[in-house]
């Protein structure tokens, strides 16, 4: 719901399919495909399908099938119909599932993970269940990212890279910039533990080099 009253904004049309069969898989991904060929008609030449579930072996199998489709992500998603995974490439794949899911066990979303080709991510929400209850603002963040993304998002830090994103570019360089970061205390806990040194190694130290504010 919330990714329907974001996405248009931003000039984003977003759709949402009712199954004419729920639960007859292969009537579902013909239904997907009808939408697909809708959007096809109207002018939509890129798409990105996002499944929950049973919706998410619909929206992985429905991409290996559309030409117009750019990304697929499945959320919580079922392994069966998902054979097909490794056929998405080179379409980017996002999985998302909770480890604490008991509906379906996140070793889903793992499987799945395995048999598709890059590019792929994974990421399983610690504490999540199947619904993603309490977790919906994680699970927008992370989908967002990813639909409004050229590629597959693999890291928290390459969230906040996307000028979409709602913590915006360069967030902890913003927070430390705001006070919201106990600047000294982030200096003892990365500086302070002693370096660990490899014997017969030598230790060097380092620096980054950015041109960001720091």
């Amino acid at each position: 719901a919330r990714l329907g009253a974001e996405l248009p904004r931003r000039g984003i049309a977003v759709g949402r399919i009712d199954y004419r069969e729920p639960g007859e898989f292969a009537e579902c991904v013909l239904d997907a495909m009808a939408a697909l060929a809708f959007l096809a008609g109207t002018g939509h030449r890129r798409v990105a399908l996002l499944g929950h579930s049973f919706g998410g072996a619909v929206a992985i199998n429905a991409g290996t099938l559309g030409r117009q489709v750019s990304a697929v992500a499945a959320i919580s998603s079922q392994l069966a119909g998902a054979h097909v995974v490794a056929d998405l490439a080179p379409r980017p794949l996002l999985l998302v599932q909770g480890n604490a899911d008991t509906i379906l066990s996140h070793e889903s979303s793992e499987a799945i993970f395995e048999r598709a080709a890059e590019p792929k991510t994974l990421n399983l929400v610690a504490g999540a269940d199947h619904r993603f209850s309490a977790h919906g603002d994680e699970l927008f963040e992370l989908v967002d990212a990813v639909l409004c993304a050229d590629g597959s998002v693999k890291s928290p830090v390459g969230l906040t890279l996307l000028p979409e994103h709602r913590r915006g570019h360069g967030a902890m360089y913003g927070a430390l910039n705001h006070g919201r970061i106990d600047a000294g205390r982030l200096r003892t806990v990365l500086a302070g533990p002693p370096l660990r040194r490899l014997a017969g190694s030598v230790t060097v130290p380092a620096a980054g080099a950015s041109p960001r504010r720091r």
